[in-house]
C-alpha cells in the first residue's frame, strides 16, 4: 500500500489541481503528483481531443515520457473492440480501457502479456528486458459516465524493490482517477469560456473598425456584412445570415450573408404574424411560420446542436433547404443557433449561424457559443437600431459616439473599470461638468447608491443614495417635503428618463430635492445645476441604476441638452446597461463554474470513499467483538482500532465539509441579538470551553455594552459558523496562556466584530479566503472560505490584518434592525 494515507492523498491532490486551469499545468501536475504518492518508476496521462476522436499521450513520467512526442494516436474512437480479437483486431491494453471503460491491473509481466489486448508495441522500446512487475490503468470518466482519457502507473518500488499493486493502492488510485477527471473536465470548462471570451473581443474589436469606418454611400450595408463575416469566421461556422424587419411590409428579409445563404440575399424572407396568433403546436403545415419567424415573433433565442434538434422545433419547415443544400451533394444542416436583435422592447431583426467546423469536422455549437453570440447579438442590435434612426445631420455625431462607446466598454469584464469608463464618456461626449452612475444595491434592493462618478459628484461615491420604494407607493404630485423620494430615485422607481434645460425646469419637478446641491456647489460660488439629464439603466424589465449628466458646455458656456443629446445619451445607456449586465453574468459564470467544480469533486470524492470507508469502519468494529469474546483485547488492541474507528470519522467529516462548503447558499434572515450569537459561538461553545481552561487561556468581549441596538437581521447559524471557523482559527494558532478578544463596535454601515488574537499572525503568502488554501497539514483550508461566503450571503465584507503580533479578523454587516 502507499505510504500515505487517505487524508494525506486527498490533502495533496488539493493543493496539487484545485484552482489549476491551465490544462498543460494540469496534466504536468497529476503525473507528478501519481509518481510521487504510489512510488512508481513510470506514470502516463491519456487523453482524448475535445471532439473524442483521438486517444493520444499528453504527459508521462520516467520512461513513457520518450514517447510523448510520437505522432499517431493510441487509440481512435471509432475502433471496434472485441472480446477476443486476433492480432490486427488489437487495440492495446490502453485503447481497450478507454473504450471499456473499466480498469486493469495486474502485478506480472506474464499476467500482463495474457490480456487478450495487450499489444507491447512500445514496451520494447520503453523497457528493454525489464519488463512490467507491475500495472494499473483506470478510466477518467465524468458526468454519465463520459470517459476523458485514462492514467496509469507501472513498476512500483519500495525501497528500491519492486512491489505489487494491493486493492488499497486501487481504491486511492480510483479516487485520485475520479477527483483528476473532475478536474481536467473543469479546466476545459474554463478554457473554453475563456476561448469564448477572446471570441467576444475579437467581434467587438471588428464592430469598432466597422463603425468608424462606415462610407458615406452605404453605412448600413456595410456595417451588416461586416457583421455576418465577422461572425462566421470567429464562430468557425460555414454560414451566417441577418434578417431585418420591414416595417412596412411586417416581414423579414435576408439583408445580409456569407457562406451559402449570401445567394439568396434580398430574396429569402419569412412573414410576421402578432404573437397571439401563434400557434403553439402547430396542428398542420400552413400554421408553421418558420423557425427564423418564430425566433423574431416570440424574441426566443433557439440553439441545435444537429439536425435532428432542429427539426424537432414545431415552426420548422426547411423553406429554404433546397437552396442551400441542392439534392445530391449530402449536405444539410449540421447545427444551427439563431437569437433575435433587440433594441429596447423591439425585435428589429434575428442573426442566425449554422454548421460549426473544427478543421474538417462539423461540431456542435455549445451554450458558451450560446451565451458569446447573445451578447454580440445585443451590441449588433443596438448599433443596428441606432443607424437605422439617425438622421442626416447627425450621422457623423452618433458614429464617432457608437465608436467611443464600443472602444471604452468592450470586452470589459471586470466591474469597476467598466464603470469608470462609463462616466468618463459620458462627461467628455457633452463635454459636462459632471456624469454620475448610480446602481441598485444587490444585497438591499430598496437602495440606490452613487457608484461611480466624474467631476464634482465623485467625493460622493459611496456615499450619496436614495431609497426606492415601489411604484404603486410613489405619489404622483406630494405636497409634503417628506414625501419626495428625489429625482434620481424617481428615474429608477418608474424607469422614465428626465431631461431639464435649465435650473427652474430641474426644481419644477415634483420630485426635485436638491439633497446633495451643498456638497456639490460651494455655498457662494454662484454654481447650480444648469441643465441636467437622467436615465434608466434596463436590460428588459429590470432597472440596474440611473445615468446621469449634468452642466453641458460649449466653448465655456454652459448649453442646454436637447432631444438630440437624449438619443445619444440614451446609446450610452443602452450599451452601459448591457454590460454591466453581461459583466455581472460573467462573473457569477466564473463563480458557479468554481464552486460547481468544488461540488464536482466532492460529490466524486463521497462516492468513491463511501463504500471503502464503509468497509474499513465494519471491518474494525467486528474485529473488537471478536477480540472481546475471545478475550484477547488488550489495551494496545482497543487503542488502536480506536485509531482506526477516528481516522474514518475524520476522512467522513472531511467529504461532508467539501461538500457543505460547496452548496449554494439561501440565508434565512431574522432579528438576533449579536451578543447571544457571540456567546453561543464563542464563551459559551462546550467545544471550546475545554480548549480555553486547559490550555490557560484568557477570553474577552468587548464593546456589547456600547451598542445604541444589539438586534440586527441576519441567519443566526450562517454567523454563528463564521465566528466560530474565526475561534478555532485563533486556536490554532497559539499556544498556552494566549489571547482571544472579540469585539464589536458600530460603524456607519452597520455593525464591525474583530477576532484578535496573539498568536504570531497568518501566513500573507496564502491566498486566505480561497478554498484548500493551507500549510496545515491536517487542514483542508476551508474555514475562512466558509467564513468569506457566510458573510457575503449578508451583503457583508471580511477582511484581515496583522495587529499587535497577532491575527485580526474583521466583519463587517450591514444593520438591518
Amino acid at each position: 500500500m502507499t505510504s500515505y494515507s487517505i487524508s494525506q492523498v486527498l490533502g495533496k491532490i488539493s493543493k496539487a489541481v484545485v484552482g489549476v486551469f491551465s490544462i498543460s499545468d494540469l496534466q504536468e501536475r497529476v503525473v507528478d503528483l501519481c509518481q510521487d504518492i504510489f512510488e512508481a518508476r513510470d506514470c502516463s496521462l491519456f487523453l482524448f481531443d475535445e471532439n473524442r476522436q483521438e486517444l493520444r499521450l499528453v504527459a508521462a513520467r520516467g520512461y513513457s515520457a520518450k514517447f510523448l512526442d510520437y505522432p499517431d494516436p493510441i487509440f481512435e474512437s471509432h475502433q471496434q473492440v472485441v472480446e477476443k480479437p486476433a492480432d490486427d483486431e488489437k487495440v492495446g491494453i490502453t485503447g481497450w480501457i478507454a473504450a471499456t471503460g473499466r480498469s486493469f491491473m495486474s502485478n506480472s509481466f506474464k499476467e500482463l502479456k495474457e490480456h487478450p489486448h495487450w499489444r507491447g508495441v512500445f514496451d520494447e522500446d520503453r523497457l528493454g528486458s525489464k519488463g512490467v512487475h507491475s500495472f494499473y490503468g483506470v478510466p477518467l470518466k465524468v458526468a454519465d459516465d463520459e470517459i476523458i482519457g485514462v492514467l496509469k502507473i507501472e513498476n512500483k518500488r519500495v525501497e528500491g524493490r519492486g512491489q505489487p499493486f494491493t486493492d488499497d493502492d486501487a481504491h486511492i488510485f480510483d479516487i485520485l482517477a475520479a477527483y483528476i477527471a473532475t478536474t481536467i473536465a473543469n479546466a476545459r470548462r474554463v478554457g473554453e469560456i475563456k476561448r469564448q471570451s477572446k471570441q467576444l473581443q475579437t467581434i467587438t474589436d471588428a464592430l469598432q473598425q466597422v463603425v468608424s469606418s462606415l462610407s458615406e454611400e452605404l453605412p448600413m450595408q456595410h456595417l451588416l456584412d461586416e457583421i455576418v463575416e465577422t461572425t462566421a469566421t470567429v464562430l468557425g461556422a460555414e454560414a451566417c445570415v441577418l434578417f431585418l424587419k420591414d416595417d412596412q411590409r411586417d416581414v423579414l428579409v435576408e439583408r445580409a450573408g456569407v457562406g451559402y445563404v449570401a445567394q439568396l440575399i434580398g430574396k429569402a424572407e419569412y412573414a410576421l404574424i402578432p404573437r397571439e396568433e401563434l400557434a403553439e403546436k402547430p396542428a398542420t403545415d400552413d400554421e408553421k411560420v418558420g423557425l427564423t419567424a418564430w425566433i423574431a415573433i416570440t424574441g426566443n433565442p433557439f440553439l441545435a446542436r444537429n439536425n435532428a434538434e432542429l427539426q424537432k422545433h414545431p415552426h420548422w419547415r426547411g423553406k429554404y433547404d433546397p437552396e442551400h443544400y441542392p439534392e445530391g451533394q449530402g449536405k444539410r444542416c449540421q447545427s444551427f443557433l439563431g437569437v433575435p436583435l433587440l433594441v429596447a422592447d423591439e425585435i428589429v431583426g434575428v442573426l442566425k449561424v449554422e454548421n460549426k467546423k473544427v478543421g474538417d469536422s462539423y461540431v456542435p455549437l455549445t451554450d458558451q457559443d450560446r451565451l458569446v453570440f447573445e451578447v454580440l447579438a445585443r451590441s449588433i442590435a443596438i448599433a443596428i437600431g441606432q443607424i437605422r434612426k439617425q438622421r442626416v445631420q447627425r450621422e457623423q455625431a452618433v458614429t464617432d459616439a457608437m465608436y467611443r462607446v464600443s472602444e471604452a466598454l468592450a470586452g470589459r469584464l471586470e466591474t469597476e473599470p467598466l464603470l469608470q469608463e462609463i462616466v468618463k464618456v459620458g462627461k467628455e461626449i457633452f463635454n459636462a461638468e459632471a456624469c454620475v452612475i448610480f446602481l441598485v444595491d444587490p444585497a438591499d434592493p430598496d437602495r440606490l447608491v452613487e457608484t461611480k462618478g466624474e467631476g464634482y459628484v465623485k467625493h460622493l461615491e459611496g456615499i450619496a443614495e436614495y431609497h426606492l420604494i415601489p411604484p404603486d407607493a410613489l405619489i404622483e404630485q406630494p405636497e409634503q417635503p417628506e414625501d419626495r423620494v428625489g429625482l434620481t430615485a424617481w428615474i429608477a422607481i418608474t424607469g422614465q428618463p428626465f431631461l431639464a434645460r435649465n435650473n427652474a425646469e430641474l426644481r419644477d419637478h415634483p420630485h426635485w430635492r436638491g439633497r446633495y446641491d451643498p456638497e456639490h456647489y460651494q455655498a457662494g460660488s454662484g454654481k447650480q445645476c444648469n441643465s441636467f439629464l437622467g436615465l434608466p439603466l434596463r436590460v428588459g424589465d429590470e432597472i440596474l441604476g440611473v445615468l446621469k449628466v449634468e452642466n453641458k458646455q460649449d466653448a465655456g458656456e454652459y448649453v442646454p441638452f436637447d432631444e438630440r443629446d437624449q438619443q445619444l445619451f440614451q446609446l450610452l445607456a443602452n450599451s452601459a446597461a448591457i454590460t454591466i449586465r453581461n459583466t455581472r453574468d460573467f462573473q457569477k459564470l466564473q463563480e458557479t463554474q468554481q464552486l460547481a467544480s468544488i461540488g464536482r469533486s466532492a460529490a466524486a470524492m463521497a462516492h468513491h470513499m463511501r463504500t471503502p470507508l464503509q468497509e474499513i469502519r465494519i471491518t474494525a468494529e467486528l474485529l473488537l467483538e471478536d477480540l472481546e469474546e475471545r478475550k484477547h483485547a488488550s489495551a494496545k488492541d482497543r487503542e488502536d482500532i480506536a485509531d482506526i474507528l477516528g481516522a474514518v470519522e475524520r476522512m467522513n467529516d472531511a467529504v461532508e465539509r467539501v461538500r457543505e462548503a460547496a452548496k449554494p447558499l439561501g440565508p434565512k434572515l431574522d432579528l438576533y441579538d449579536i451578543g447571544e450569537i457571540i456567546r453561543n459561538s464563542f464563551t459559551d461553545n462546550n467545544s471550546f470551553a475545554k480548549q480555553f481552561q486547559e490550555r490557560a487561556i484568557s477570553t474577552q468581549v468587548v464593546g456589547l455594552e456600547n451598542l445604541k441596538t444589539s438586534v440586527i437581521r441576519c441567519d443566526r447559524n450562517l454567523i454563528e459558523e463564521a465566528i466560530s471557523n474565526l475561534i478555532n482559527n485563533s486556536l490554532e494558532a497559539i499556544g498556552a496562556n494566549g489571547r482571544i478578544i472579540v469585539s464589536v463596535l458600530e460603524t456607519q454601515e452597520g455593525l464591525c466584530i474583530e477576532v484578535q488574537d496573539n498568536g504570531g499572525g497568518a501566513d500573507t503568502n496564502l491566498t486566505l479566503f480561497e478554498p484548500f488554501n493551507t500549510n496545515k497539514e491536517e487542514g483542508l483550508g476551508l474555514g475562512l472560505f466558509i467564513v468569506r461566503r457566510n458573510i457575503e450571503a449578508h451583503g457583508g465584507v471580511v477582511s484581515y490584518e496583522e495587529k499587535d503580533k497577532g491575527a485580526c479578523f474583521r466583519i463587517e454587516l450591514p444593520q438591518h434592525e
